[in-house]
């Protein structure tokens, strides 16, 4: 599928399916073509003021902006290529992805000035900053909150409990090290060494 496609199911997702969270936790403005960037940054908008954005509340927001040709934009996107809430996540990687593709077309047209305006050194400083801007923003957030790590926790301590388990890992043989470190997990890199004599 096309990028617009895509633009318009998160569109949808955010309007009728009530993903609009999900969504701009996942995407930025900057991820959308010209022809849907207004229409996301009126949802936005919306939702950064605590308003729950629909088709009546994005509408009226593009006639107060007087942002011409977007309420027509908006109910195309909106009615003739619906969103699916469970797709979600699948639908803002690709876009991201498709959209590292606009972007460097985009660039390549800038770096092509900028190597005929300005010196060279200065030149490339530029066109490898922006390279840089443009995979930063790309690269997936791995981190996770307080309150997804507490009960990711919780819910270890009460299977470990439930199932009389004193560690949650391959045992080492030796007590001490098994209690701190809960048993080696397979997600772990664990080196173990001496002091030298």
């Amino acid at each position: 599928m096309r990028a617009q496609h895509y633009e318009a199911a998160l569109i949808d997702a955010c309007i009728n399916k009530g993903a609009t969270a999900e969504v701009l936790s996942k995407v930025q403005e900057s991820d959308f073509s010209s022809q849907f960037r207004p229409i996301f940054s009126v949802i936005a908008g919306l939702f950064e003021r605590g308003l729950t954005p629909d088709i009546v509340s994005v509408m009226e927001e593009c006639e107060r902006l007087e942002i011409a040709g977007l309420t027509e934009t908006f109910i195309n996107s909106v009615l003739t290529v619906p969103g699916n809430a469970k797709e979600v996540d699948t639908h803002c990687k690709e876009l991201k992805r498709l959209a590292v593709g606009r972007k460097l077309k985009e660039l390549a047209i800038q770096i092509a000035h900028w190597a005929a305006d300005e010196e060279p050194d200065v030149a490339y400083e530029k066109a490898s900053q922006a390279i840089m801007g443009i995979r930063s923003g790309d690269l997936e957030d791995t981190t996770k909150g307080v309150n997804e790590m507490l009960r990711e926790s919780i819910q270890d301590l009460e299977r470990r409990f439930e199932s009389g388990e004193q560690f949650d890992g391959l045992a080492t043989g030796y007590e001490a090290i098994d209690a701190r470190w809960n048993g080696m997990k397979a997600e772990n890199l664990i080196l173990i060494a001496g002091r030298p004599s």
